[in-house]
């Protein structure tokens, strides 16, 4: 008697880009937030993050998957030069939207603001506030916008008239802060005595908190309540993409790449425990992470905390650590976590090693997949694919901001090189002791970099 064998379905990782902020610590805490849910439905095998702005990038995310398939959901609330030009160019398509073979096979879904259900997730948050007055009432969807993209614009778009056609609210209106129409003038030319205004960004930053706050005569950083402005009540909400069903919106995109539903009860692959295991094993010190080991339980602290009890320091779970350690002791945005100004006084304690290896992915993202890296990048691929103004960076150039960013500034052990041949040199000499190590240019040289090029662009942050 003879038995078929049948064949494991595929796992599933997924991918969630998004831009982030060298300046703005609450841009990328939906997206990491949102991480955090997504690895704990038990739908994916995997669950990565990767930041134009902020650790880990783009393509150091990606390759850290292990799976047999890669769904990539831009977290951007438009389909904009990002999601067409730098999401694919970061992750080696050809083109926006186009899927590749692999391993992994890779497939990248539509904007999350370009989705089919956000127009019912706006709805439901202005139904939520407004009520039985939403009749009588003016809705107001506030994007960005950029000039520089004419159809930055049309998920905006896309979901007011939506809400029109509904017809469950007075009028709904598009507004927008860097093209038109403006909010301000939207907002001046309503008749309605009450106006709510639904901010449609990824993060409650100061986009949200000044800019379309005072551009509707509110004060800055606004609660979520009504508002009397002259003899109107004016509503500012929360942004879209911080709102709790994100995470179900971002399941829906996925199964529509796939084809097909996403298991329940999927076992959660985390490849990177064998590393957390084999750092305990040694002298347990990641970065100035120190990791300890009770039986199943794991302990994690402040290397320079040893030798306080552990009444003496605050008792973090992943979330505290993710909200508290994005700082430093003065309140300070670190938006390199790799500096060496972690805050002290805190202590998380995990429940097996899964849970371990998230904690120090959050303190330290991108560390562990690093460790089972063998790949080094050059500086001269990293530029010739980045284009302007990177190309024009001569060697003295990014030998200088190396020297200022990757040696005094950042616990990294920096292996990428300006040349191929040096960068083969480094990944042949690479040992277990490089930890952390920085395997490409990271975000936060890359910033520092171009402001140094064009010094009309950003500034880098502090550390």
């Amino acid at each position: 008697m003879t038995t078929t064998r049948t064949a494991s379905p595929p796992t599933t990782g997924l991918l969630l880009v998004a831009h982030g902020s060298s300046e703005d610590p609450a841009a990328s805490l939906p997206v990491r937030r949102l991480g955090l849910e997504l690895r704990a439905s038990g739908r994916f095998a995997q669950v990565a993050l990767g930041f134009w702005r902020e650790w880990p990038g783009l393509r150091g995310a990606l390759a850290g998957l292990s799976t047999d398939r890669a769904v990539v959901v831009p977290v951007f609330m438009a389909k904009g030069w990002f999601t067409t030009h730098v999401v694919p160019r970061e992750l080696g398509l050809d083109v926006a939207g186009a899927n590749r073979p692999g391993p992994p096979e890779v497939r990248v879904t539509r904007p999350i603001g370009a989705s089919e259900a956000m127009s019912e997730l706006v709805e439901a948050m202005a139904l939520e506030r407004l009520g039985e007055a939403a009749s009588q009432a003016a809705v107001v969807v506030a994007g960005h916008g950029t000039a520089r993209s004419p159809r930055s614009g049309d998920s905006v778009r896309q979901v007011v008239e939506a809400l029109r056609h509904r017809g469950r609210f007075g009028s709904v209106e598009a507004a927008f802060l860097e093209q038109a129409p403006g909010l301000a003038e939207v907002v001046g030319a309503l008749e309605a005595d009450r106006v709510l205004v639904v901010p449609f960004l990824v993060a409650d930053g100061p986009h949200r908190a000044i800019d379309m706050a005072t551009a509707i005569g509110l004060p800055a950083h606004p609660d979520d309540q009504p508002i009397p402005v002259g003899a109107r009540t004016m509503w500012l909400t929360p942004s879209v993409g911080t709102h709790q069903c994100i995470a179900d919106l971002v399941i829906k995109l996925v199964t529509d790449a796939i084809g097909e539903p996403l298991a329940h009860n999927t076992t959660p692959r985390n490849p990177h425990t064998t590393q957390l295991l084999n750092t305990v094993m040694s002298d347990g010190l990641l970065g100035q992470v120190l990791l300890s080991r009770q039986g199943d339980t794991f302990d994690l602290r402040h290397m320079e905390d040893t030798a306080f009890p552990d009444t003496q320091l605050a008792e973090f779970t992943i979330d505290g650590l993710l909200e508290t350690l994005r700082l430093d002791a003065d309140g300070r945005y670190r938006p390199n976590p790799y500096a060496p100004d972690l805050r002290r006084g805190w202590v998380a304690r995990l429940s097996d090693a899964a849970a371990a290896a998230e904690a120090v992915e959050v303190i330290y993202p991108g560390l562990l997949a690093n460790l089972s890296r063998a790949d080094v990048g050059a500086w001269v691929d990293t530029a010739a694919r980045l284009g302007e103004p990177f190309v024009r960076a001569l060697p003295a150039d990014v030998e200088r901001i190396a020297q200022a960013r990757c040696t005094s500034a950042c616990l990294c052990v920096r292996r990428w090189e300006y040349a191929r041949t040096t960068a083969s040199r480094a990944a042949s000499s690479r040992s277990p002791s490089d930890t952390p190590a920085c395997l490409e240019p990271c975000p936060i040289f890359l910033a520092a970099l171009q402001h140094a090029l064009t010094p009309s662009s950003p500034p880098p942050d502090h550390a």
